[in-house]
């Protein structure tokens, strides 16, 4: 990922995320409309695991210019203990950049979008070689 794209995701990151408050309201709302999207799930702690993933996953792309570092920041938020599913990663991802693209209006380039999926696609490629941070995905079947 060449240093624009990684400047672009950062700069598009803060207006939905700022450093000073996590989750903002259009996160906290896209974050549940992609999770309405999923199958129907017998599971309690889904929205919880979809925050913890949002949190690391932001944590991660505030640190895409130096990914040497993104390790110990994903310790530091507690992934050894839990790891984050893929499709708990799939919902922060796709909330981060339905939010952006809502409050970026006219500035959500197709460039941006493939700076976004490009992020996604290297913080996933990173967090699959640490210990147990991303658990493979499980097949929700309908009933």
């Amino acid at each position: 990922m060449d240093a624009s794209h990684i400047r672009l995701v950062q700069q598009s990151l803060l207006t939905i995320a700022p450093l000073d408050h996590p989750m903002s309201d259009i996160l906290a709302r896209e974050l549940s409309n992609v999770a309405d999207d999923l199958p129907d799930q017998d599971d309690t702690r889904g929205d919880e695991r979809r925050r913890h993933a949002l949190s690391v996953l932001t944590d991660a792309l505030r640190l895409l210019h130096a990914p040497e570092r993104i390790r110990h920041a994903v310790e530091r938020n507690g992934v050894e203990a839990e790891p984050v599913r893929q499709i708990d990663f799939d919902c922060a991802g796709n909330a981060l950049i339905r939010a952006a693209k809502k409050t970026q209006n006219g500035e959500f380039t197709p460039d941006l979008w493939r700076a976004w999926v490009e992020a996604l696609c290297d913080v996933s490629r990173i967090l699959s070689k640490t210990a147990s941070s991303v658990a493979p995905a499980r097949v929700y079947e309908p009933a």
